[in-house]
């Protein structure tokens, strides 16, 4: 099979970061912060950034699976844009926490605010990065050269399919990211924030 043998070892970052993305269902769990479904968090502006980064956790497997299994060029369109929506959507929450601040943070009261930024600046550059190796010519010419070539069984992708674990570990993060906004609070409290 042409896809395994000329496969780019830049693609197995590319996964695991995008399946990172999947715990970026959390936007769902912090909506009942927000002002508008009265929330005292988050003002109604976080909406927008938040909707999407929903959208993007849910989408995250199924990008994930495509790319890995389905080497075309139609994916390697849809994996295109779709990491462009997450990286504007990144500018969009970092915008939001410039014009509309949280009103306290999503992180706990001992939580400096910086450390929301530096999520948001993390992630981001993680999605960039992702983006810059998507752009490479050894991973463009790989989508075109399988264009002809069958799906990919789980067993013959990145990793033999071990992506999946990373997507289940950061949906767990997303789902129970307010406990570990409770741990992250207790430590800047412990520091005396």
């Amino acid at each position: 099979m042409n896809a395994v043998k000329n496969r780019p070892k830049e693609l197995t970052t590319i996964l695991i970061i995008l399946s990172w993305m999947t715990y970026r269902i959390l936007g769902f769990i912090f909506m009942p912060s927000i002002e508008v479904f009265g929330g005292d968090v988050l003002p109604t502006a976080w909406i927008i950034p938040l909707g999407q980064d929903a959208l993007i956790g849910l989408t995250a497997p199924i990008v994930v699976y495509l790319l890995a299994t389905r080497p075309k060029i139609i994916t390697y369109a849809i994996g295109l844009a779709w990491v462009w929506w997450g990286i504007a959507d990144f500018g969009v929450g970092l915008v939001t926490e410039i014009f509309q601040p949280p009103f306290k943070s999503p992180m706990g009261e001992n939580t400096p605010s910086l450390v929301l930024t530096g999520w948001l600046l993390t992630n981001l550059a993680l999605e960039l990065y992702a983006f810059y190796l998507l752009l490479t010519p050894k991973v463009r010419n790989y989508f075109i050269a399988s264009e002809k070539d069958k799906p990919l069984s789980l067993k013959k992708t990145p990793l033999s399919g071990k992506w999946i674990f990373a997507i289940v570990a950061a949906a767990l993060t997303g789902l129970f990211f307010p406990i570990m906004a409770m741990g992250i609070n207790g430590f800047f409290k412990m520091l005396g924030y």
